[in-house]
């Protein structure tokens, strides 16, 4: 039908378009549009006159972190059973940096939003705040992530990471 014609189209243009550019390059053109999509939603609620998202500039970032966070986990997770030692020690590194970043955020966020922060400490959200996204989503698989063992360190871990992801996010949102 004509009404798939613009989609066969669109689909030849793209196979075209991957086939021309390098792996490598076509990822370095979508970074900057992937960048901005983790961190629009965060972005987004600080526009909003709600004291929690409004009163800081870090939860775009904090957004930001913790999806890169989560995709590290994520990928980790899918590796589990790959016996390529560069694909998990690279994964790892950036496991480590993304977590990194998503606690620097988050503690800019909470030290910059100041009293508006308190719903998160002292509230309905503040157990799932404070031990799904602080205890077991950066604490813990900060822990874990160096034991000995593969299923702690890339099952586990990365499995807690997930979790407190979704706490967090949760966790603000619904403070």
């Amino acid at each position: 039908p004509a009404s798939k014609l613009p989609f066969g189209i669109l689909r030849v243009l793209m196979r075209a378009f991957q086939w021309l550019m390098p792996e490598r390059l076509l990822a370095l053109f979508g970074m900057p549009f992937a960048l901005t999509m983790i961190s629009y939603p965060g972005v987004l609620l600080e526009t909003t006159a709600n004291p929690l998202w409004s009163h800081t500039n870090f939860l775009g970032p904090l957004f930001a972190s913790s999806s890169l966070s989560n995709g590290a986990a994520a990928l980790t997770l899918l590796s589990y059973n790959s016996d390529d030692h560069a694909l998990h020690s690279a994964i790892a590194r950036f496991e480590r940096f993304s977590s990194a970043a998503e606690a620097t955020s988050l503690a800019l966020y909470v030290g910059s939003a100041g009293e508006a922060a308190r719903p998160l400490f002292k509230g309905k959200q503040s157990k799932l705040f404070l031990l799904g996204a602080i205890g077991l989503g950066l604490i813990a698989p900060a822990i874990l992530r160096n034991s000995r063992s593969k299923a702690v360190r890339n099952g586990v871990a990365p499995l807690l990471t997930l979790l407190g992801g979704a706490a967090l996010k949760w966790a603000i949102t619904n403070a």
